[in-house]
């Protein structure tokens, strides 16, 4: 079987059924359909077993006994996979069948460990492409790709299907993470690809939801998930023995991530000590990358109420750098 798609579900019942049929219509049925219902609390399973169940659609449902969160639900889907490549898609989401299944043929080919594509956002006012890579295919080194397009690429696991063999090898899997697993676990597959193949289609698209996990409060776990990230991503390059041609490159997504949680959580609430604290522990260990990061880690040193006066002034688009 060449695919397995993953598709965690939990309190998707509006957008469910868009998913599921996007899904059933690929031209070709040569892949497989693993559910993981994470104990939701509405109607969203029995929805999808309703349209899957007059389809000829090799799938199965597996139920979690309590709920675990995105990142376990893709990592229990993974283990039940049998596909050659992996495909994780979201439940509010959904694809173009279509492009899709160009997409993944046109990749297949390469026989890439990682085959990246393109996608639109959806929201209430309409339908926005997201900016291409390159208007080109072209096929990468992982290290070369991580360093040169990542900025470009993202974190988000949704344009990414993944060779399978690969995952295994490299002992890939999510952190047990409740917000920002993608962005742990992106770069180190990115990182570890031997080769990465883009093609500029857009076949995915992703909804803006007022109540997603992307667009909810910004509160206590996510600001830890966040921290756990970082330090996540610089244990990896620690842990790899990372060439230094490429260390940047990780330094500057965790530094970034760090100062836009800092900026996020701190405009909404006051630090407790603890969480000062864990702060300041990123600060003693932070690599500065970039001049704006090395003043800001310097008058740190000098005063940390200052240090955060000033990263909680700075805007989201100003802490992603290339």
């Amino acid at each position: 079987m060449k695919l397995s798609i993953i598709l965690p579900v939990y309190n998707v019942e509006k957008y469910i059924a868009k998913c599921i049929n996007s899904i059933l219509n690929i031209p070709d049925n040569n892949f497989e359909l693993i559910i993981v219902d994470d104990c939701g609390k509405d109607n969203s399973i029995e929805i999808a077993q309703n349209i899957l169940k007059n389809t000829n659609i090799i799938y199965q449902v597996i139920k979690h006994s309590q709920n675990s969160g995105l990142a376990i639900a893709r990592n229990t889907g993974l283990k039940h996979a049998s596909g050659e490549y992996i495909y994780f898609l979201d439940s509010d989401d959904y694809i173009d069948s279509d492009l899709f299944y160009t997409f993944f043929n046109q990749g297949y080919k390469s026989q890439s460990d990682i085959l990246i594509g393109d996608y639109f956002f959806v929201k209430d006012t309409g339908i926005i492409k997201n900016t291409s890579i390159k208007e080109e295919i072209f096929t990468l080194n992982g290290p070369i790709f991580f360093k040169k397009y990542y900025n470009k690429s993202g974190t988000v696991i949704w344009r990414h299907i993944y060779k399978h063999n690969f995952l295994k090898s490299n002992k890939l899997t999510f952190s047990n993470l409740r917000f920002q697993e993608d962005s742990e676990f992106s770069p180190r597959a990115l990182y570890k690809a031997k080769t990465i193949t883009y093609i500029p289609t857009a076949f995915y698209y992703y909804r803006i939801r007022n109540d997603s996990l992307m667009t909810v409060d910004y509160n206590s776990q996510r600001f830890y998930d966040n921290l756990k990230v970082v330090n996540y991503l610089y244990d990896f390059v620690k842990q790899e023995n990372i060439q230094s041609t490429y260390k940047q490159a990780f330094y500057n997504q965790a530094n970034a991530t760090f100062l836009y949680n800092i900026a996020a959580y701190a405009k909404r609430y006051r630090l407790s000590s603890q969480e000062n604290e864990e702060i300041q522990k990123f600060l003693i260990r932070m690599h500065p990358t970039k001049i704006r990061i090395f003043l800001l880690k310097f008058c740190s040193t000098i005063s940390y109420n200052f240090f955060i006066k000033v990263v909680t002034r700075l805007k989201s688009t100003n802490l992603h750098y290339s």
